[in-house]
């Protein structure tokens, strides 16, 4: 099967509860196939610290730059393990990674 990198933005108090909104968001929209092409193909999250002094705007353009974010948080984010998450204001977070199609 192929996969595709993706990105998502979600809300919660922590990344925990912001995940799981956002899983449930997907199941909803895309279905239970485990080959869905989002968040809800990989293993989990594992949130990461943001670069130092980025604005949100500056945020928002880093995830969604695939390269820059991959070569900057390049343990995170594979097919098939834990996806890549920050924050990126109070209770708004970002999940990133490579989802199985």
């Amino acid at each position: 099967m192929g996969a595709i990198w993706d990105y998502t933005i979600s809300q919660g108090k922590n990344a925990k509860e912001a995940y799981a909104k956002a899983t449930s968001e997907a199941y909803t929209e895309f279905g239970h196939n485990a080959y869905n092409g989002t968040l809800t193909t990989s293993s989990g999250f594992q949130e990461v610290m943001p670069p130092h002094g980025k604005s949100y705007k500056e945020l928002i353009a880093l995830i969604q730059n695939e390269n820059k974010l991959t070569s900057t948080y390049p343990s995170v984010g594979k097919k098939w393990e834990s996806c890549g998450a920050m924050k990126l204001k109070a209770n708004t977070y970002a999940f990133w990674g490579i989802f199985a199609t």
